[in-house]
């Protein structure tokens, strides 16, 4: 079962600007991401705005503090704190999977989301939660697919938790 975040024009404005602050900070700090190919799926600044409104839609409905900007390396927000560890994946067609790099911890829960009306109007714009998978489940033989342009771990729709389950299994492991 999918769950979709509404965000008001102003909040997915603001949040979309925080993103292109990121991408700005990362080509400052020269840790712009080299895949990204400038006008392929909107270029590396609409990756950036894509990820930190996926980001801030999935805090929003697991109740998490999230950051606009990144504090400190390694500190982005209650996603990924301490206690979580949670990598929010964004693909920009609905057919697509949920990707894990082999350079991804394995220790993390990978949430897989979509955005269906991209960029954001002055309309609401509503984040899609399609599933969650764990990184130590996913970074297996079975999963590994030498076939995309670079390998790394595919996860279909269909093998990801509901999002329903993300949220209780905050509650039974006590990190609310």
């Amino acid at each position: 079962m999918i769950v979709r975040v509404v965000l008001d024009p102003e909040e997915a404005s603001f949040v979309a600007s925080a993103g292109r602050r990121r991408w700005c900070l990362n080509r400052h700090n020269g840790t712009d991401n080299p895949l990204l190919i400038p006008g392929q799926n909107g270029g590396r600044v609409d990756h950036y705005r894509r990820g930190a409104v996926a980001e801030y839609a999935v805090s929003r409905w697991l109740n998490l503090s999230w950051v606009p900007v990144l504090t400190r390396p390694g500190k982005r927000s209650d996603l990924q704190d301490d206690h979580n560890h949670y990598e929010v994946k964004t693909i920009d067609k609905p057919t697509s999977t949920l990707i894990i790099k082999k350079q991804n911890r394995k220790d993390a829960i990978y949430i897989l989301t979509y955005i269906p009306a991209w960029p954001p109007q002055s309309t609401p714009l509503t984040v899609e939660i399609l599933g969650w998978f764990p990184g130590v489940e996913g970074k297996t033989p079975a999963y590994w697919d030498t076939t995309l342009p670079w390998p790394a771990f595919s996860i279909p729709k269909k093998s990801l938790h509901s999002p329903h389950e993300l949220s209780r299994r905050r509650i039974r492991v006590g990190l609310e």
